[in-house]
């Protein structure tokens, strides 16, 4: 039997997990906003304390973003990228999802 305590922690799990992926996502937001005013104070030539870290811009290409829907049409033509997309089998997905009723 699947007892109340349980699916209580389940849900409870679910909660903290979701309270976490947003102190995460804001931590994240934050790192990127300080990243940005280092880079912008560092290419205006602004001075570092000296000591343990010191700051240096990297910087590196994007990998290419090439949808590969767009290859295939040009190479084999859309009717043939419909058919494909029409035939691919799709797995149903199972998901848990416990209601509170208190």
């Amino acid at each position: 039997m699947i007892s109340q305590e349980e699916l209580g922690k389940y849900a409870g799990y679910t909660v903290k997990l979701k309270e976490k992926e947003q102190k995460i996502k804001l931590a994240k937001a934050q790192l990127k906003d300080m990243e940005a005013s280092f880079i912008n104070r560092l290419e205006s030539a602004e001075r570092v304390e000296k000591g343990r870290y010191t700051p240096r811009i990297k910087e590196e290409l994007k990998r290419a973003s090439i949808a590969w829907k767009d290859v295939v049409e040009k190479l084999k033509g859309l009717a043939f990228v419909e058919k494909m997309i029409q035939s691919a089998k799709r797995d149903p997905v199972k998901k848990l999802v416990v209601l509170d009723g208190g």
